[in-house]
């Protein structure tokens, strides 16, 4: 078996995907370890030399000094829109401010992957919950809202969710190969919205254009978006 949990508490990876590539190592929580797992099988496929990268030891100490330190369930969307202004007046670019908003994002999206938390990204919900409805109750064309859904759990770029084909979803991850850099790169998701996608595709085809359809849906939603 891949995955065993040792007498401490503590989950192993064992995984061997392909003869002669196996990836050992062990984590506090199953659904790491199950990341993992998912991530090394997806990887070796696209990418034969592919060897997980060491551990991410950077710390957000700069950002939660700048917020006053708050603690993660009280942090709220004005709280960070002051400091994101504070920051654009000072001469931060847009694309470095929307970079950091991401990888905020991500943080606690995997934490509540993880079951780490129990209570919702403060920094995104209640806008996802507006543009949903946008969608859902205004869109001719089917696409947009599981492309919406891949780009939201993945971070891709809105061209690669759109381009992605069939064969690049399974087994829980998402594998993008036409990306900006070039690189190809694989991101886990959740059993449901693979699920939902493989039966969209099963009920409308594979994805087509819908841009155009997603940004009226996005102007509907009353979403005002910083420049870049």
């Amino acid at each position: 078996m891949a995955i065993d949990q040792l007498p401490d508490g503590r989950w192993k990876v064992d995984v061997e995907p392909i003869k002669g590539k196996r990836f050992r190592k062990t984590f506090k929580t199953k659904g790491e370890a199950q990341r993992f797992d998912a991530s090394c099988r997806g990887k070796v496929v696209e990418i034969p030399d592919w060897s997980p990268r060491p551990k991410d030891l950077r710390t957000l100490d700069a950002l939660a000094k700048r917020l006053r330190n708050p603690q993660g369930a009280k942090l709220d969307p004005q709280t960070y829109a002051q400091d994101r202004r504070l920051r654009a007046e000072a001469g931060i670019t847009p694309k470095t401010l929307n970079n950091e908003l991401g990888y905020i994002r991500a943080v606690f999206n995997e934490l509540r992957g993880l079951g780490q938390i129990d209570y919702a990204n403060p920094l995104e919900q209640e806008q996802i919950a507006d543009l949903l409805t946008a969608i859902r109750e205004g869109c001719d064309n089917p696409h947009v809202e599981p492309i919406v859904l891949l780009c939201l759990a993945t971070g891709a770029r809105w061209s690669e969710a759109e381009g992605l084909a069939p064969s690049r979803l399974r087994n829980g991850t998402v594998t993008y190969s036409k990306t900006k850099s070039s690189k190809v790169r694989t991101v886990p998701i959740q059993p449901e919205l693979e699920a939902f996608i493989h039966d969209h595709w099963k009920r409308h085809g594979q994805f087509t254009g819908a841009i155009t359809s997603f940004r009226r849906a996005l102007s509907r939603s009353g979403i005002v978006l910083p420049k870049g």
